[in-house]
């Protein structure tokens, strides 16, 4: 996974995402203001909220005993409803198209790492 492509975008094994949900700040296009590139290892997730730049996820705690990433086993619901603000309500989507193209073979990255190791870097990027 790393960020940011000339576009902003995340790439996950050499897949741009579109991601339509993320908040982002007036005029900005880049979906992290931290660039990052983390493998995430096998049994694990890597997190990030969908406003971005106020969100303590992933990106923030790699320098935490477990780098930023989730065990699948500490995972126990998936989130199925937006409730609050009340004119907010609704189902939330799994954003199928977001993730198409992620795992199909050819794809850059699809190999899995002999030894998965994250090496986060962190800079500043000119917008978000």
């Amino acid at each position: 996974m790393t960020c940011c492509n000339a576009f902003g975008q995340i790439s996950v094994n050499g897949s741009p995402l579109d991601e339509p949900y993320v908040k982002l700040p007036t005029g900005i296009t880049a979906v992290s203001k931290d660039s990052f590139d983390v493998t995430v290892p096998k049994n694990s997730l890597w997190v990030m909220g969908d406003n971005r730049y106020d969100s303590a996820d992933s990106r923030y705690n790699r320098d935490k005993p477990g780098k930023g990433f989730v065990p699948m086993d500490d995972v126990v619901g998936r989130a199925i409803l937006i409730t609050w603000p009340i004119d907010r309500w609704t189902w939330l989507d799994d954003y199928p198209l977001t993730f198409a193209d992620v795992g199909k073979p050819g794809a850059k990255g699809t190999e899995p790492a002999p030894t998965p190791s994250p090496t986060p870097t962190t800079t500043t990027t000119s917008g978000g």
